[in-house]
């Protein structure tokens, strides 16, 4: 295993104990899709019942839930093919998160993983700790606000975690990782954000 591997596994590794930590709480460039937080939700009021009390932490508008959706079925197979990845998901569990993966068309051992994390503050996960990002930068996807914040910093642009809000306390993330026969001058977040687009405006109100 060589040393980006190595590099690659443990920051992984990082990913998953930061979130998985019951005790913590908390961008890359995007695509044209994607519009900057302000322009979609405006000025907001911290909806203390499900939300950080801090009000820089924007508030979902117009919820959606994913409870009880299968995570391999998140994304339609015509939606992924229109995003320029396999039709199929494949599952995807790590640390007891359930996950799926999505393989771009180009490199089959590159991808993007998504799972749904439900009663963790939404959004406020992230914003509770945004030092620990050095790439934090907010944006929005059909409306809903959402992150960038890559454990491992901007540096590194192999990897890139995209977080959308889908309601106060629920939030979908997309870990994307670039893969051995990609550029190296490819953003993986470029595929997250492809992915996001694909995915949230698909999924049912809450």
């Amino acid at each position: 295993m060589n040393i980006t591997s190595l590099r690659r596994l443990s920051l992984v590794g990082l990913y998953f104990l930061i979130l998985s930590a019951c005790s913590v709480e908390s961008g890359g460039s995007a695509s044209p899709a994607v519009t900057s937080a302000a322009d979609e939700t405006g000025a907001t009021e911290p909806d203390v019942s499900g939300q950080s009390a801090d009000p820089s932490v924007p508030v979902v508008r117009d919820p959606k839930d994913a409870t009880g959706l299968d995570v391999c079925e998140l994304v339609s197979p015509a939606a992924a093919a229109t995003a320029g990845f396999d039709p199929s998901g494949r599952r995807d569990e790590a640390e007891g998160y359930e996950a799926c993966r999505w393989a771009p068309l180009d490199d089959s051992l590159a991808g993007v993983s998504v799972n749904v994390r439900d009663d963790r503050g939404g959004l406020s996960l992230f914003y509770d700790q945004e030092e620990l990002f050095s790439d934090f930068t907010e944006f929005s996807v059909g409306g809903n606000p959402g992150v960038q914040a890559t454990i491992g910093g901007s540096d590194d642009s192999s990897i890139c975690d995209v977080h959308v809000g889908l309601s106060d306390s629920q939030y979908i993330s997309f870990r994307s990782s670039r893969g051995p026969d990609q550029p190296d001058d490819l953003d993986s977040c470029d595929q997250a954000f492809r992915l996001a687009e694909a995915v949230v405006p698909e999924l049912p109100d809450a």
